[in-house]
């Protein structure tokens, strides 16, 4: 990171680094709705397999979170309160249920 944004102030409650965070949520969002139309091309229920897949994205995102940044990075629970992180958690778990229900919408339907 640039020195420009290393200064760049925190976000009370918001973003400890908003430099990094505000573009992670927008790369979150355009990977997750990749993956998931990927994955759900084939799938059946499309409607209740995207919403497994976004409670998939969200557990293993938080369980990597609290593993590898508040345990061994040593972040401390204190992570956790952003509203971006839990904002990242949200958009995983609804961008693959939407993108499902919208699949499942538009699939023709075979008689």
């Amino acid at each position: 990171m640039t020195p420009a944004l290393k200064r760049m102030p925190p976000i009370p409650y918001v973003s400890s680094q908003p430099a990094i965070s505000f573009p992670i949520l927008i790369v979150w969002l355009l990977v997750a709705h990749f993956l998931a139309k990927n994955y759900l091309k084939t799938a059946r229920g499309k409607a209740s397999e995207g919403l497994r897949l976004g409670i998939v994205f969200s557990a293993v995102n938080i369980l990597l979170d609290a593993l590898v940044l508040v345990l061994v990075l040593k972040a401390g629970a204190a992570y956790f309160m952003s509203l971006t992180v839990w904002a990242g958690y949200l958009l995983l778990l609804i961008i693959p249920t939407i993108t499902g229900q919208r699949q499942q919408k538009y699939e023709p339907q075979l008689w």
